[in-house]
C-alpha cells in the first residue's frame, strides 16, 4: 500500500489514505478555460458579428456559467491555500525569531513533541473501518502505515492550532476576497430562521445521497449555534442516478403543505429507508399529517416543476455534487465538518 500525499492550506502534509469523498457527484461536466489576465476584454466586448447579431462576452459567459462559476472557486481555493501557507511560514518564522530559536526548534516543540503516539484502539478502528480499501490485507501488514498517517494527521492538527494560536497573538488582516455567487431564492423555498438572518445558507439536497445525511448533523449543529444568526434555505437537487430521491423531495414539500417540510427533510436524511413509496407514506404517518390531503399531493406532479428548475439553477451556479452549500454566497461543497462552516460564517459575521 503506497501512500500519497500533498499540503493543506496550513503547509501541513495530509494524507488520504482511509478519508472517502464527502459529496455525491454529478456526470462531469466539460470545463472551460480561464481567460488570461492580460488584454481580459470587458463582459460587453464583442466577440463574434454576424448578420444582423452580436454576440458579448458577456453572453459566452452566460452559457458557460456553471463550469465558469468552478473556476472561480477552484482559483480562490489555489490562492487562498498559498496565502496560508505564506502566512502561516511568516508567523513562524517570526515567532522563532522573536523566542532566539531556529524555525526547525520551534516546529519541534510546539508541533512534533505535542503530539501523542497513536493509540492501539485508533489503530484497530482505523483499520476496521477500511479494512475492504485496504485490500482485506492483515492488519499487521498496514499497521506501520496506519500509524504514520495518524502521526501525520496528529502533526497536522497540531500545526492548524498553532497557527491559530500564533493568529490570535498576532493577529492577521487577510483582504483576498472569496467569489460570491448571488443565488436566487424562490418565494416557495422552504426556509427556517429570521428571514433578516446575516447570514443565509442556501443548501442543496439529494435526500438519497449519503453525504447530505452526514451533512445534515452538521447543519443541525450550526443551527444550534448560531440560532437567530443565520437563516437555512433548502433548494432540490436529486441526481440523475438516485431514482427515489426527486419522490423524496416531492414528498417533503407535500409536508410543508402541512407545515412539516422540515421535519420530513429531517426525516429523510436523518432515518434509514428505502424512499420506496410505501417507506415514504410510513414517514408521512409517523409525522401525524393529514394522509388525504398528503396522498393526493404526493400522487399529483404539482411540485414537478419546481423541482425541475431547481435542478438547472443548481447547474447553472456552478453546482456538480451534493451537498452544496452557499453561505451568503460563498460555495461549501461536501459534508465538511462544523468548523469549515463556522469559519466561513464567523467571517461574515465580522463583516
Amino acid at each position: 500500500m503506497r501512500l500519497h500525499s500533498f499540503r493543506s492550506r496550513s503547509g501541513a502534509l495530509l494524507l488520504p489514505l482511509v478519508f472517502c469523498a464527502t459529496a455525491c457527484s454529478a456526470e462531469p461536466q466539460a470545463k472551460a478555460a480561464p481567460t488570461p489576465a492580460t488584454g481580459k476584454p470587458g463582459a460587453d466586448s464583442v466577440v463574434a458579428e454576424g448578420p444582423g447579431f452580436r454576440v458579448t462576452l458577456a453572453d459566452v459567459d452566460k452559457e458557460i456559467q456553471g463550469p465558469l462559476a468552478e473556476l472561480r472557486d477552484k482559483e480562490y481555493e489555489l490562492r487562498k491555500m498559498a496565502l496560508d501557507k505564506l502566512t502561516l511560514d511568516k508567523l513562524v518564522d517570526g515567532e522563532a525569531k522573536a523566542r532566539g530559536i531556529t524555525r526547525e526548534a520551534l516546529i519541534a516543540a510546539e508541533v512534533e513533541a505535542r503530539v501523542p503516539p497513536p493509540a492501539a484502539a485508533e489503530i484497530e478502528s482505523l483499520y476496521e473501518q477500511n479494512k475492504a480499501r485496504l485490500g482485506n490485507q492483515p492488519k499487521a501488514a498496514v499497521v506501520p502505515q496506519i500509524e504514520r498517517y495518524l502521526r501525520q494527521k496528529g502533526a497536522q492538527e497540531r500545526m492548524e492550532a498553532f497557527r491559530a494560536e500564533l493568529l490570535k497573538k498576532h493577529g492577521l488582516k487577510v483582504t483576498l476576497e472569496p467569489p460570491r455567487t448571488a443565488i436566487p431564492i424562490p418565494a416557495t423555498a422552504p426556509s427556517l430562521g429570521p428571514a433578516d438572518a446575516r447570514v443565509t445558507i442556501v443548501e442543496f439536497t439529494d435526500y438519497q445521497c449519503p453525504f447530505c445525511k452526514r451533512a445534515e448533523q452538521t447543519i443541525q449543529q450550526v443551527l444550534g449555534a448560531y440560532k437567530d444568526k443565520v437563516r437555512l434555505v433548502s433548494l432540490d437537487y436529486p441526481l440523475d442516478f438516485h431514482t427515489r430521491a426527486p419522490y423524496a423531495s416531492k414528498s417533503a414539500h407535500c409536508a410543508g403543505e402541512q407545515g412539516k417540510f422540515w421535519e420530513l427533510h429531517r426525516n429523510l436524511l436523518l432515518e434509514e429507508g428505502d424512499f420506496s413509496d410505501a417507506d415514504i407514506r410510513r414517514r408521512a404517518v409517523a409525522l401525524g399529517l393529514d394522509m388525504a390531503k398528503f396522498d393526493a399531493c404526493y400522487a399529483s406532479d404539482k411540485y414537478e416543476k419546481q423541482i425541475q428548475e431547481s435542478l438547472a439553477n443548481a447547474a447553472y451556479y456552478g453546482v456538480s455534487s451534493t451537498p452544496t452549500f452557499f453561505i451568503n454566497g460563498r460555495k461549501i461543497a461536501g459534508a465538511l465538518p462544523f468548523s469549515a462552516f463556522a469559519q466561513v460564517i464567523d467571517e461574515e459575521l465580522a463583516r
